[in-house]
Formats: structure tokens, sequence, C-alpha cells
């Protein structure tokens, strides 16, 4: 007969609830692999940027740490290799999860907890791929010194944060709208002309843009019966998302955020609130202001098939609340920031930017390229010439296609997504963060592996042509097919379908 011994006592470790107890769980499986990964690509990648990325000129930090080095001859080398090291990791637990998407083994909450992990270290690293950061904070500390941002441009007001301001924007006006530019003042307000600390704090700003994403995408997917872990793949585990947006610190982020958040809460028949987050976001970056006109079509649907109203009467009352609603958002904003309409005026701006990422300008390049071999081009008045067939081109698509996607919810979504590709293809100039407008919305759409693989591809190759000092590498052909062979692969990799779906790629 054996003698019954007493359970042993629990400890208070062992009954002490552990933090996030999911998270660490998660992190610990097969489902967590792609995450770990994304995130030690990540990590190299801030380490990288020291050296590699967009940073100060002057960079009191780097000399006081004695890192400056990392910036030059050998150094230099090393913060590449190890940003372009951590470029990859991340690009491969991209893929390596898309398959998983594809195969029905990631969960909603795998795409969330993954891009927690992906996002955590880049929180701490310079800008990325980009410079436009600074120009974000000189403008912030135009208004803050009692100066006009869309009157006047940042070298009109001499600081220590006009010294990191892309030359060819430092006598440019404002492009963005009285919502952002009281973020870029409430910044420089805080951290003064502290460049390092406005750039920390101005990421951080970023984060409800992308929460709003992580918010909205899936509703608006069950909405349309999609895959929510796809949807949630494509745009907000994005590379152009994670890496160009919140890395290179772009006001993208809070835009698309906000619009896609004013989509989900009009097509759960919240017209008012949704037509005014919109609005609010139009209000950073007037791209937002595209998807209104077919958000009318919303409105108008429920007003029939609701209230039985006629579809005249319908789309009259829905048409003139959102003028009214987008205007009085408008008035209020501008109003709190003391400044008015001259951002519209400033949007032209983005002409003096040329590469190969719009076609008006791609092609002015390839008939001066080809062309000049035969006889003698003027590039900028054939740069004229494309530009203004290409502005002709979106006046006349834009209408043509709200016209076109206007029956249901997700013909308005597939109108919203076709316009802004229109856009940016047609605009006289794109740069690889536009592209995340059109991804944005048209995530929940994307759901075949076909259409997957397409997005893998572009995406890898927008992420790979542009290098990490926010140059690109479209006038050199070694990097350009370098980026093809990239995308070529993440396109392979994504469109076949192999039983071994937890390979790591």
């Amino acid at each position: 007969m054996s003698i019954p011994t007493s359970a042993p006592t629990p400890t208070s470790a062992d009954t002490a609830p552990q933090p996030y107890p999911r998270l660490r769980q998660f992190a610990t499986t097969a489902e967590g692999r792609p995450a770990l990964l994304g995130c030690a690509g990540a990590a190299l990648i801030t380490m990288g940027g020291l050296g590699a990325g967009s940073t100060k000129q002057h960079d009191p930090l780097l000399d006081s740490l004695q890192l400056s080095w990392l910036r030059y001859g050998h150094g230099l080398v090393l913060s590449s290799v190890l940003l372009w090291i951590g470029v990859a990791l991340m690009l491969s637990a991209w893929l390596w999860l898309g398959r998983r998407v594809l195969a029905d083994r990631a969960v909603e909450y795998t795409l969330v907890a993954t891009t927690g992990f992906w996002l955590a270290p880049l929180l701490l690293s310079v800008p990325l791929f980009s410079r436009d950061t600074y120009s974000y904070l000189a403008q912030g500390g135009l208004l803050r010194d009692g100066l006009d941002p869309y009157a006047v441009g940042p070298i009109d007001n001499p600081n220590p944060l006009l010294d990191n301001v892309s030359p060819i924007w430092t006598i440019t006006t404002a492009p963005y709208g009285p919502a952002f530019i009281m973020i870029a003042r409430l910044v420089t307000t805080l951290v003064g002309n502290h460049v390092i600390a406005g750039t920390m704090l101005l990421r951080l700003c970023m984060l409800p843009g992308l929460a709003s994403l992580i918010w909205a995408t899936p509703r608006i997917a069950r909405h349309l019966g999609a895959k929510v872990p796809t949807a949630l793949w494509v745009c907000a585990l994005n590379p152009l998302v994670i890496i160009h947006l919140m890395g290179g610190v772009h006001n993208e982020m809070l835009m698309v955020g906000l619009m896609v958040a004013g989509i989900a809460l009009t097509f759960e028949q919240r017209p008012v609130a949704g037509i005014a987050v919109v609005a609010v976001g139009m209000a950073v970056k007037a791209t937002a202001g595209l998807a209104l006109p077919f958000l009318v079509w919303v409105w108008m649907r429920h007003l029939r098939d609701g209230r039985e109203y006629r579809p005249l009467r319908a789309f009259s009352v829905a048409a003139s609340a959102s003028v009214l609603i987008v205007a009085a958002v408008f008035a209020v904003l501008s109003g709190v920031a003391g400044v008015g309409l001259g951002w519209v005026t400033a949007l032209a701006g983005s002409v003096k930017i040329i590469n190969w990422l719009s076609i008006p300008t791609a092609t002015a390049n390839l008939v001066h390229s080809v062309g000049g071999l035969f006889f003698s081009v003027n590039f900028y008045g054939l740069l004229q010439v494309t530009r203004a067939v290409g502005i002709v081109i979106i006046a006349i698509a834009l209408p043509l296609l709200w016209w076109r996607f206007r029956h249901d919810d997700r013909q308005a979504l597939s109108g919203i997504a076709w316009v802004m590709l229109v856009v940016v293809l047609f605009a006289p100039a794109a740069l690889p963060w536009y592209y995340s407008w059109p991804l944005a919305v048209v995530a929940p759409l994307v759901q075949s592996r076909r259409g997957v693989a397409a997005v893998a591809a572009f995406s890898t190759w927008i992420m790979v042509i542009f290098k990490p000092d926010g140059a690109h590498g479209m006038y050199s052909w070694p990097h350009v097919l370098l980026a093809s062979a990239v995308a070529f692969g993440a396109w392979y990799t994504m469109n076949r379908s192999a039983p071994q779906e937890d390979r790591v790629l």
C-alpha cells in the first residue's frame, strides 16, 4: 500500500500571470518563425542604416559614439552589406509567410503579431530609402516659427532642420494638408530643432496609420467575403509599408490608414463617420480624396435600399452631404492650423522628380536614350509633352472609372484601386511608396495565387530598385537586372505550389 504524497505547492513564480502568453507561445512555435526571421532582418537594417541609410549630413550622435566611420569607406561597405542582408531576410520572411497564407496555415493573429515583430527594430532606425522626413520637420518648423509653409520654403527659415533637407525641396512649399502640417508643427514644438528626436517622434506619429490599416483591412475583407490573412499580407506586411512607409517615415502611412478606415466605416453603413475620416486623410495628403467619389455611390445605395429613396434623390443627398462634411473637416483643421488652401497649388512640386516609375517620365527617358542614338532629342521638351499626355489620360480615365465601378461595394473598392493605380502610373512623377496607395485598397480583392505572386514580384522590384540613402538605381543596368532577377524569384516562389510550405526561402 503506497503512501500518498502531497502535491508540490506552487510557487509565486508558477502562479504569477505571464505577460502576453499568446505572444510568447507564438514566438516559440513554427507559426512565429517568419516573424523572428523578419525581426532579425529588421534589426540588421537598423544597424546598417546607421551608415548606409538616409542619415544626417552632420550627425553628432554618430560622432559621440565614435561610429562616424560607418558612413565612409570600408565602414560604408560594411553598413551597406548589413542593411541589404536585412532587406533580404525581411523579403524572405514575407514570402515565407505568404506561402503559409496561401496554404491556409496562417490566421489573422499571425499576421498582426508578425507586423509587431518586424516593426519593433525599425522604430529605432534612421530614415531609410528617403530623406523626406527632414523636409517634414523643416515644414513643421516654418509653421512653428510663424511662417506659412504654403507660401515659403524651408530655406526662408534658416535653422539646423534645414541642413538635412534635400536641395530641391528647400525652396518648395509644403504640398501636404493642414492635418499633417499640424503634426509636424507639434513635433518640432516638442523637440525644437533636434533632428534625431524629431525623426523618432514623427515615426511614432505614423503608427496610428498602420493601426488603422490593420483595423480596417479585415473589416473590408470580411465584408467582401475575402480571406483576411491574405489581405493583411498584401498591405500591412508589404515591404513597401514596413520598410518604406514606417522605416522611411512617410506621411502616406497616415493617409493610407485613414483612407482605408473611412472606406471600412462607409461599407458598414456609417457614411458620415467614413467620409469624415477620409477627409482627415485628405488633409494629410490629397490622394485620399480619390476615394470620395466612389464612397458617394456606396452611400447612395444605402439611402436607396435602406430608406427607399429614389436613385436621383439618394445620389443628391449623398453627394451634397459628402461635400459639406469635407468642407467642414477642412474648415476646422485649417482654422486650428492657421493656414489656408495654399498647399493645393504646391501639389505640382512632384514635377521636379525624374525617374522611371511613372509612364510619362519613363517614356521620355526611353525615347531620349534610344532615339538619342540616331537623332537629337530635347529631353525636357519631350518630358513636358509626355507628362501633358499623362495628365490628359488621368482626366479622361477618372470619370470613366467612377461611372464604370458604381454598382456594388466590391466595384467601388475596385474603382478606387484602379483610379489610384492610374494616377500613380500617369502622374508626372512617382516614388516607390506611392504604390502603397493602390496596394492598400486592392488587398481585399487580391486572393488568387497568381494575384498574390504578381504583388510579391512588383513589391520586391520596387523595394530593391531604390538605394537606402534615398537614391535610385534605375539608371544602372546591373542594378535594374538584379532587381528584376530578385522580383522574378519572388514571383516564382509565390506562384509555385509545393508541398513544403514551412521551408525557409
